[in-house]
């Protein structure tokens, strides 16, 4: 009996001496059972079943689950590599004093089993208590009624488990691969390998600086929406590769330069500085780029998603300018439709506004030498421009206008893009164009995602012989282009209320019909609540995903602190002995930390610097044509941000100053 309760006392007593580790450690744990159970239990407990945009709800927390299960899992692997590389030693100690390496394993299971159940315990009991309110602040952030409740999820408590027991398992046979590969004069001394001077790659720090710029090219260069979010992957990735590279060896090489400056380095500052830096960098590279890494991560996950909420009116409206559209072929009974809205409007209380009731001709273009040309095919929706034709008569009698055209002139508006001349040419055919600046209630506006240019023409005539204009081959490919759809687009004037009983009402009215050819239905108070579950989705991971990143970053740097204090205490007693005073020692010290752990964060801040272009772009593809408030939002977040390193770094460096002065005592 007593045999069987050695080793799990042994592994409680091990945890215990060295808390100052194992604590951070697992309180990262407990922070990833729960994350990673909070975002399932929400997924799987089926409050969200039958509730409006439950699948845009639920595929963001599914998204979230496997991204947190990713993480979470990268983030334990990480610090029980650091905790294996501070045991070394110690188990080192056991192997000499004659424990079998078999013995040692059975130690490290029963501290792994202790870790990873008072993970998932603890981790389970703090998810099962504010699950529900993370849960009523996503129904919040998407405007959801709070009138459901959130029941206890058996089924994500099964996962949490299975999941994170593997996570505990795969972590426990890293470790005991390394005992068993190791002897116990290289566990003695696994605690201080790393210390021989690193080597500077040209090699490495030239692919570094090529990604690097690679990255920063392609996020600068691709003005497109569409095209900045899908090379956006490819800029993150090689951003992600340059940075690595250079913390690795362009750090090394930079300080190595430095050394070789002698009027530089000769100096007790610097030679000092100097020389432990290019000693730390190698041990640190890895770390501090992870740091960099994460921080950016932070940065554009916030900032971009607290833009996308806080501008989702503003891109609702945006999105849809009129409250209500509607369009169909020109065989369709548009007085229908207008009268039904009527009937409907004088029942609610509500009177239509700005009604527009206009016949609309489409041909899909591509512009060559100041000339529009009908094309059955382009290479991406930034290249091609939608021209939009209509007669002159729809235009006045919506406008309310009496405005008349030559049999050459034309009415321009475009969005979407620019153009500036006084002439345009469709199909071979040239107008003499006027510019509108307005349309209604819509402004002309350049934002690349795709051009659109409506042409008003004399009269029906024009529309029809503009349309017929187009290449044989081009009608063949796109024969829904010769047919002229009809357009009902209006806004309502009245309370909120009374508004929100014409929208039931009219989509009542409208399912009640039946329509032999095209029609199409939009809403702006329709699609309000898949705009604010996807924009609330968005904020809701962002928050989540941007305190996990924090914390991930933060651990890192307590751990980087912590190792730097046990590997600096023997180096800086030297210092002081060969004659540098305690004050000038301590000067060293935050000199060498603040470079090393600040370092990061200057990185990151220039990484979103860079960003930010590629981001406001594809902003744009989710509504969010606000770039000063994107701006506003990323400068809030990186000040935000630097406080909160600021202040990690502050208490990771006591921690790193109190290791130093006691090992320095107990030398």
């Amino acid at each position: 009996m007593r045999k069987l309760s050695f080793y799990p006392k042994l592994a409680m007593g091990n945890l215990w001496r060295n808390k100052s580790t194992y604590l951070p450690y697992l309180l990262a744990c407990v922070v990833s059972v729960f994350t990673f159970y909070t975002m399932l239990a929400i997924n799987l407990n089926g409050a969200l079943d039958g509730i409006r945009s439950e699948s845009v709800v639920k595929s963001f927390t599914a998204i979230g689950a496997i991204i947190l299960a990713l993480f979470c899992s990268a983030l334990i692997f990480y610090t029980n590599s650091f905790l294996a590389k501070r045991r070394k030693k110690e188990l080192g100690l056991y192997s000499i004093l004659g424990m079998e390496k078999k013995n040692i394993g059975i130690v490290m299971f029963f501290e792994t089993l202790l870790i990873a159940a008072a993970a998932l315990v603890l981790g389970l009991l703090l998810g099962l208590l504010l699950s529900r309110l993370l849960f009523l602040v996503l129904l919040r952030l998407v405007q959801y009624e709070v009138t459901v409740d959130m029941p206890v999820s058996y089924s994500a408590i099964v996962i949490t488990i299975i999941f994170f027991g593997a996570v505990f398992l795969l972590a426990l046979l890293s470790n005991l691969r390394q005992v068993r590969l190791a002897n116990p004069i290289d566990l003695m001394s696994g605690a201080r390998q790393g210390e021989k001077e690193p080597r500077a790659s040209w090699l490495l720090t030239l692919i570094g600086l090529g990604c690097l710029g690679g990255g920063y090219f392609i996020a600068l260069y691709f003005r497109s929406p569409s095209e900045a979010l899908m090379m956006f992957l490819v800029a993150v990735f090689l951003v992600i590769i340059g940075t690595f590279c250079l913390f690795t060896s362009g750090s090394i090489a930079l300080l190595k330069l430095l050394r070789r400056n002698k009027n530089y380095y000769y100096t007790p500052r610097h030679f000092i500085s100097v020389s432990g830096l290019i000693y730390r960098m190698k041990q640190n590279a890895a770390g501090l780029a992870t740091i960099g890494i994460l921080s950016c991560m932070v940065l554009v996950t916030v900032s971009a998603t607290v833009c996308l909420y806080v501008g989702a009116e503003n891109s609702l409206q945006t999105q849809y300018p009129s409250e209500y559209e509607l369009s169909f072929d020109v065989a369709e009974d548009a007085d229908t439709l207008l009268t039904g809205a009527r009937q409907v409007a004088v029942g609610t209380g509500v009177e239509l506004a700005d009604l527009w009731d206009y016949r609309i001709g489409s041909l899909t273009t591509l512009e060559s030498g100041g000339a529009f040309n009908s094309v059955a095919d382009f290479d991406s929706i930034s290249s091609m421009t939608m021209i939009g034709l209509m007669p002159l008569q729809d235009y006045n009698a919506s406008m309310g206008e009496n405005t008349t055209l030559a049999g050459d002139e034309a009415l321009l508006f475009v969005t979407g893009g620019s153009y500036s001349g006084d002439t345009l040419t469709l199909d071979g055919t040239t107008y003499r164009v006027t510019h509108l600046d307005q349309l209604g209630t819509q402004k002309s506006g350049a934002d690349d995602l795709g051009r659109t240019i409506l042409l008003v023409l004399p009269d029906m005539d024009a529309v029809e012989r503009a349309l017929e204009a187009r290449p044989e081959a081009v009608r063949q490919a796109r024969p829904t282009e010769t047919v002229m759809r009809r357009a009902l687009t209006f806004n309502l004037s009245g309370d909120e209320a009374a508004k929100a009983q014409f929208l039931s009402g009219y989509e009542a009215f409208i399912a009640g019909l039946s329509t032999n050819g095209y029609f199409q239905y939009l809403s702006r108070e329709g699609n309000r609540v898949n705009w604010y579950a996807t924009n609330g989705g968005f904020l809701f991971l962002g928050i989540y995903f941007g305190i996990l990143f924090l914390l991930a970053a933060a651990l890192i740097i307590y751990y980087k602190q912590l190792s730097e204090g046990y590997d600096d205490a023997g180096r800086f007693e030297i210092l002081q002995k060969v004659g540098m005073s305690e004050g000038e020692v301590r000067k060293t010290i935050n000199g060498q930390i603040l470079t090393v752990f600040f370092l990061p964060l200057v990185v990151a801040v220039v990484h979103i610097a860079v960003a930010f272009f590629p981001v406001s772009r594809a902003m744009v593809l989710f509504g969010v044509r606000n770039t000063p408030l994107l701006a506003l939002s990323t400068l809030f977040t990186v000040l935000a941000y630097a406080l909160v390193y600021l202040l990690v770094y502050r208490r990771t460096a006591k921690t790193y100053f109190r290791i130093v002065r006691r090992q320095a005592a107990t030398a």
